[in-house]
């Protein structure tokens, strides 16, 4: 629980050190709006010389849209329309839900993303996604702790999520994360506005 002392690129900072496992470095000032909790990952490449790839977990701006939406159309399984996910329809979600949407970045390309958002009453998580070639690295599972934790702190109790049952993916990374299935529900809505769907 954060206290009024505690501020949340402090959290940002801490949380990116115990889940990912990265050294810390000092954060940059947050009125610059770069990245927050920066962290340093050791790699060696193929000839065995050192590589340092910088990831990062932080906040969605409005900002970050062009490289969010071309990396959930980079990723099998998901389900994009072209109002809820446009530019003006992801805004709008981010301004009702400024402290529960994050992004994964390394080297200034976005890596990883993830909405989620509450009703004051539930969570809810909508379009989690990690490139494909920045998979098994825990950046996924990174941004889910990021997101329930910032739920958490909205005193938010419990998180629902959809996932197509046809994504194998994304179902078995639920599973992995303690997300059970509801059997004894049915999922239902009904449009308002038609809209064109695309599936990737």
């Amino acid at each position: 629980m954060m206290d009024d002392t505690y501020t949340y690129e402090d959290y940002l900072s801490d949380f990116a050190f115990d889940y990912l496992g990265f050294p810390k470095e000092p954060a940059l000032d947050s009125s610059s709006e770069e990245i927050t909790g920066k962290k340093t990952a050791q790699e060696a490449d193929d000839c065995g010389s050192t590589v340092y790839k910088r990831t990062a977990i932080r906040i969605m701006t409005g900002k970050d849209y062009e490289g969010v939406y071309k990396l959930w159309s980079s990723c099998m399984g998901m389900g994009l329309n072209n109002l809820d996910d446009s530019k003006e329809g992801i805004e709008k979600f981010l301004c009702r839900n400024p402290k529960t949407c994050f992004v994964a970045e390394e080297d200034g390309e976005i890596t990883g993303a993830i909405l989620a958002g509450n009703d004051g009453r539930r969570g809810y998580i909508y379009h989690t996604a990690v490139n494909p070639d920045s998979r098994n690295q825990g950046i996924g599972t990174a941004l889910v702790e990021a997101a329930m934790d910032a739920l958490k702190a909205l005193d938010i109790n419990k998180v629902a999520l959809v996932v197509f049952s046809k994504n194998r993916d994304g179902n078995a990374f639920w599973e992995k994360l303690g997300f059970t299935t509801r059997d004894d529900l049915v999922y239902r809505n009904k449009t308002i506005t038609e809209m064109i769907r695309t599936d990737t």
